[in-house]
């Protein structure tokens, strides 16, 4: 997890809305360290999966951009 990468996110202007995806080490605690969404039991090797949430995410976030590192 890149915490700092992460960290610095959470300061750009406006603040965006910051979903992490999944359970690997780290994610659950650095989520509510930094009041961001969570999303686990994501299964990463099904790209359906992933294709659905980023049509749930498109659906309900104000922002027109969204980032993810995979």
């Amino acid at each position: 997890m890149q915490w700092n990468a992460i960290k610095s996110w959470t300061l750009l202007n406006p603040k965006p809305d910051i979903f992490l995806l999944g359970n690997a080490p780290g994610v659950t605690s650095i989520a509510n360290e930094l009041g961001l969404y969570h999303i686990p039991n994501v299964d990463f090797k099904n790209h359906n999966s992933i294709s659905e949430i980023a049509k749930w995410l498109d659906r309900v976030i104000n922002n027109t951009i969204l980032v993810y590192k995979y």
